[in-house]
Formats: C-alpha cells, structure tokens, sequence
C-alpha cells in the first residue's frame, strides 16, 4: 500500500533536516580537512522530487533499530552487508519522533549532555538522547523524545526556556506528524469526495489535521483514508472504540491503527539499497544522478532525460513504484518473518527444556555455557510462573475472607432476627395463657353464677373441658420455657443450622 504522491504531502518536513541527519545511525565524526568537507559536499544528494525518498511517509526511522541493537552500535557503518544487515530487531518497531531542533545564536555551543540536562530541568521531563546536526549546522541541536507523552508536552512552547545553558536559541517544532497519531479509516467509498468528508468529520473531532486517500498498484484508490491527528489522546480514544464515531454511534466507520510502510535504505550518492548510506558511500568519486541515473556530479536542476539508476525506468530514484524497490521490501519483509519464526522456534526449544532437561546431554552442538543459559532462562520463568500463580491464590484467599466476613453478619443478623421473633411468640403466649384465659374462667364463673341451675348444668361441662385444656396447655407451656435456650451469636453455619 502506498501514499498519494500527487499534491502536496502532509508529512513532508517543511524544514531542512534530512533523513539521514534524522537518523542516529547516520552519525560520524566531521571531516578535519577542507578537501574530504568539499567531497562530502559534492557527494551529498537531495531528496527532492515527487518520487524522493521524503514522501513515501516512512514514520518508523533507523534509530530505533541503532537503540535496540547491540550491532549496530559496533558497527553502525558496515558496508559489506546485503538487504538482511538492516533487520537487527524486527519485532521492536516503536513508533519514531520527528525531531526538536534548537538552534544556538552564540559560536560556543555547549554539550549535548548539559543541554539534556538543562530542558530536562526546565520543562520537568524526562528525555535520554539528542545529538548535534551534520557538518556545516554545527550550532543546531536535534532533541529526539522516547513517548508520545514527552511529544505533546514539547510541543507546547510555553514550557520551553528562553535560554538554555545560559546562552540564546530558537527552538523549530516539527512539522511531520508521528505515525502512532494516525490511523486507518476502512469503508470510505473512493468516489467520495474528500474534502468535504474532512470537513464533515472534523465537526466531531477537531484535532485532526489531515484525511488522505491510500492507493494501491501505482495509483489505484481503495476505500481507505489515513486520517493524522495532532492529539495523540484522541488517537487513543478512537482505537479503544474501534470505531470513528460521528452521529452518536448511528454513523461509524471501522478503524485500524495505521502502520508505516518498511523503512527501505537508500544510498543518496550512488542510489543503492539496503547496503550503505552516502557517507559511507564506496563510489563517492562516482556518484549517480538520482534524476537521470548517469554518472555526474550532483545536481538538483538536472535537465538529462528521468530514468532510473536501479531499473531504468522513466521515473526518479527512490520512486515507490520502482520494482527494485519493491522487491528489496519484499525481501526485507521475508527477512523479518523469517526472524520472527527463529525466535519462536528458540522459545519453543526453552519451554522444551523446562519441561524436561534430559535431551541437554544429548546435544552435541550445545556447550556448557550455553546450557547454563538456556537452564537459567528457564528457571526465570519458572519463578515468574510461580510468583504470578501466588499472586492469583492471595488474591483469591482475600475474596473468601471478604466474603466470609459478609456472611457471618448475615447470619448474625438472622441469628438477632430470630431470637426477636422468639421473644415476641413467648410474650404472645404468656399474654394468652396468664392473663386472657384467666379473665374467661372468671367470667365464666361469674355468668354461671347468676343463671338458672339448667342453663349451669348445660354449660358446666362446657366450662370445666375448658378448664382442663388451659390446665394441660399452662404445663406444657411451662415445661417448654423450662427445657427451652435461646439461640446463641455464632457466626458457625453448622451451629445455625442445627439450632434453626
């Protein structure tokens, strides 16, 4: 997939840092002499042109590999390696940073150490590299951020100092727009019109900066937009939905983080690929015109016929549509699928050896020392392993007391509602038995006394049956309260049950 590469781009550095000043890896030492500066500036090329390097939109740069890589900080400047030297950590593409750049008024210049420091004191962040410029820039400092957090605080520029290290500067932000505040709109109809969509869509969100259209197969539009914010947070919230919301939930379209094209290396001197950069540069008495591919000096207004220097065709070196250049990122990209299975294959064989270190002996290509890693690899997770099943089992432990707790004041509180209720069925009982039977039986005797001796006769039975009963019930009321107990304040569920 490619960008538009028609118009104007909307990463394209309005300021002169070049690529290979950008990147880390690019670094070297100025030249002493004032014939090897005049060399090197005969060598240097231009990324200019509608197929330059600059406009493929490449967020993810060099110095993330040169950082996470122990070889490219030995030998960052190799120039026997083929298209496989530049796959140092394939599954590490971090998200790159354009770069600050302060420019110092003064000739001395301080260390780039001090000047860390110093912004690092200011501005209350955190940052860990910055370097100074090219040859012939030597009072530009480029300040390179490591999160999208430490980005968006330098790009306020109230924060900034007005002098570092005691000495005047001016301070550029950048005009590029990293590639993690981007994303993929899928679904976008290609027949529609995309200015008016920005302008529809911006309603709803209005930190974005850009909406560009993404082609395929030199220039054929799909129904993808790459949409650049200029607020990572919002970038942020788009991705958790997973949707581009624009009518309260009525009206979305599917999103997908958008990532950068395979960085693809290309020498500016004689236009090679994946070998070498123009500093380092083997032909730098024969360079290579980027425009017409002949062999001359540079020049940016080269009027010579365009063609190609890789495969003679009618366009610019570094064009995206140039097959050379295609297949050197296909092979890229086979390199880093190819790391990718190595490394599982590696952690397939160290989850094997935990599981059983018997085939160690009989390995004849493993020595000791690699062993002795390999064990000590395992043991690590081993005791990862553990440590987080320990975890998970007090965590666990903590929800059952909890829970525990709860429940015995739930039955605590049954156990005071029960007892209650049992006090209340006692009084009702004494009430019945002590003091309304009573008050019958002498009215009783007190109706029966006044009566005829046939209606005391009639009644009389009646009466004493009466009698009897509130007898035989006050016993066994009596015997009840004797053998009764209350129920105790336990908070055992067994003792409650039995006594329910």
């Amino acid at each position: 997939m490619i960008m538009n590469n028609r118009g104007n781009k909307p990463h394209q550095f309005s300021s002169t840092i070049s690529d290979q000043e950008e990147n880390p890896d690019s670094r070297i030492d100025s030249p002493t002499t004032n014939q090897q500066q005049s060399k090197r500036n005969v060598s240097k090329r231009s990324k200019e042109g509608d197929d330059s390097f600059e406009l493929e939109h490449r967020m993810v740069n060099v110095r993330n590999q040169y950082f996470n890589n122990s070889d490219f900080r030995q030998a960052p400047y190799t120039t026997k390696s083929g298209s496989t030297k530049n796959v140092s950590n394939p599954t590490a593409r971090r998200p790159s940073f354009p770069p600050f750049r302060i420019t110092f008024t003064a000739d001395e210049t301080p260390s780039e150490l001090s000047i860390i420091k110093d912004i690092n004191k200011h501005c209350r962040i955190s940052l860990s590299y910055g370097r100074y410029a090219a040859a012939g820039r030597n009072k530009s400092f480029l300040l390179y951020v490591n999160s999208s957090e430490q980005f968006d605080r330098l790009m306020d520029k109230n924060i900034w100092p007005k002098q570092i290290c005691f000495l005047d500067c001016s301070i550029d932000l950048p005009s590029k727009v990293p590639s993690s505040y981007s994303i993929v709109a899928i679904g976008v109809p290609a027949q529609w019109n995309l200015a008016e969509f920005e302008l529809d869509i911006k309603k709803h969100y209005p930190t974005i900066i850009k909406i560009e259209r993404l082609y395929v197969n030199g220039g054929i539009p799909i129904s993808k937009v790459r949409i650049d914010f200029s607020s990572n947070e919002e970038v942020n919230k788009v991705i958790k939905n997973k949707r581009l919301l624009l009518d309260d939930e009525n009206t979305s379209f599917a999103i997908q983080p958008y990532a950068a094209p395979l960085r693809i290396l290309r020498c500016f001197n004689c236009q090679q690929y994946n070998d070498h950069i123009a500093i380092n540069c083997p032909h730098k008495d024969n360079p290579t015109c980027f425009r017409c591919g002949q062999n001359h000096a540079y020049n940016p207004h080269c009027c010579n016929k365009i063609c190609c220097a890789n495969c003679h065709k009618d366009h610019l070196a570094g064009s995206p549509n140039c097959p050379i250049k295609i297949d050197e990122r296909r092979k890229y990209q086979n390199s880093i699928t190819s790391s990718i299975n190595n490394k599982t294959k590696q952690q397939t064989f160290s989850s094997s050896v935990w599981a059983t270190n018997e085939h160690q002996r009989n390995l004849p290509g493993l020595t000791s020392n690699s062993v002795e890693t390999v064990q000590a690899r395992v043991d690590t997770s081993a005791f990862l392993d553990i440590s987080k099943k320990l975890d998970l089992l007090m965590i666990k432990m903590e929800h059952l007391t909890f829970e525990q707790v709860k429940m015995n004041s739930s039955i605590n509180h049954a156990n005071q509602l029960i007892n209650s209720c049992n006090k209340q069925i006692n009084e009702t009982k004494e009430f019945l038995m002590n003091r309304l039977c009573p008050f019958v039986c002498e009215l009783s005797d007190a109706f029966l006394g006044k009566n005829k001796q046939v209606e005391k006769d009639r009644l009389r039975p009646l009466f004493l049956q009466f009698k009897h009963d509130l007898n035989e019930a006050t016993k066994s009321i009596v015997l009840s309260s004797r053998s009764h107990v209350s129920l105790p304040n336990s908070s055992s569920n067994e003792s409650i049950s039995n006594n329910i």
